[in-house]
């Protein structure tokens, strides 16, 4: 009787060939990265924000391209090699499972849908990293589970399950501790399970319309159509107008910027604003 040979581990090529949209994310975020830290370091609020971080009186005051941009950029080595090194196999396995189109939308929506909890609940922090979509596939797996064993019974009741679940309650947990954007990551998981979720429904006629809805509604109460600011948040604009005004903060000069922010916060009547648009404009 011969013993069977043992399988062999899929080359470099067979791998990308397996989940294209996965490699091609990671070379995005990796160059992405690359181009910011050569301008100055990723963990400096300046670079993070001209490279596409999300924070959300810059969203609100008409910024909205940064609910997606601050995916593919990340704060310093560390977290750009753990999400690389964290995030692969689950984004590749569910690339796998659904497809690289729907792979794709998986991811994008997730992504974006953690930037969108993080402007609603006023994460008052700039934030980047790819975490929330990460969490956006750990969603998908989850939901791709229940899908395949029928029933929440042994859906609870599978190992798998229940070591997916234990792991991103630590992570969630872990977050709480050390200033994680806890927000990215479970509007990220809630949002990758429910595309996932419609994606591969037999209903999915039904469903998808559903799902883009509530992600259209999502997107609309992220970046409050005609804000105007008042008590913190007009405070907190004021005070971004200053720094791209005068580079306070170690902030770069940015006047096109400042001067949108300080007309906004002067128009909602902060006079410490007014101030500084009268300053500037001095000879």
């Amino acid at each position: 009787m011969s013993t069977p040979e043992p399988a062999q581990a899929p080359t470099l090529a067979e791998r990308i060939k397996a989940a294209p949209v996965t490699f091609a994310i990671l070379v995005i975020n990796l160059a992405w990265f690359l181009w910011a830290q050569k301008q100055g370091s990723t963990t400096h609020v300046d670079i993070l924000l001209r490279y596409g971080a999300v924070e959300a009186v810059h969203v609100w005051s008409g910024e909205y391209w940064r609910l997606a941009s601050h995916m593919f950029l990340h704060i310093g080595w560390i977290h750009l090699l753990w999400n690389a090194y964290a995030g692969f196999s689950v984004c590749a396995n569910v690339e796998r499972a659904i497809g690289p189109r729907s792979f794709l939308i998986t991811y994008l929506v997730s992504g974006i849908a953690g930037g969108c909890a993080t402007v609603i609940t006023y994460y008052e922090a700039t934030s980047a990293g790819a975490s929330g979509a990460m969490f956006g596939m750990i969603g998908a797996l989850l939901a791709l589970k229940r899908r395949e064993l029928g029933n929440f019974k042994d859906f609870f009741q599978d190992p798998g399950t229940r070591s997916t679940l234990g792991s991103a309650g630590v992570w969630l947990l872990i977050g709480t501790q050390v200033n994680f954007n806890n927000r990215a990551h479970i509007g990220g998981l809630v949002a990758g399970a429910l595309a996932a979720w419609a994606i591969t429904s037999p209903r999915r006629r039904v469903l998808g319309p559903i799902v883009a809805l509530g992600f259209v509604s999502l997107l609309v109460a992220s970046i409050k159509p005609g804000w105007t600011p008042r008590g913190r948040e007009r405070t907190e604009l004021r005070s971004w107008g200053a720094r791209y005004l005068f580079g306070l903060h170690e902030i770069t000069p940015n006047r096109a910027r400042g001067e949108r922010f300080a007309h906004k916060a002067c128009d909602a009547g902060d006079e410490d604003a007014c101030n500084d648009l009268k300053y500037e404009e001095r000879p």
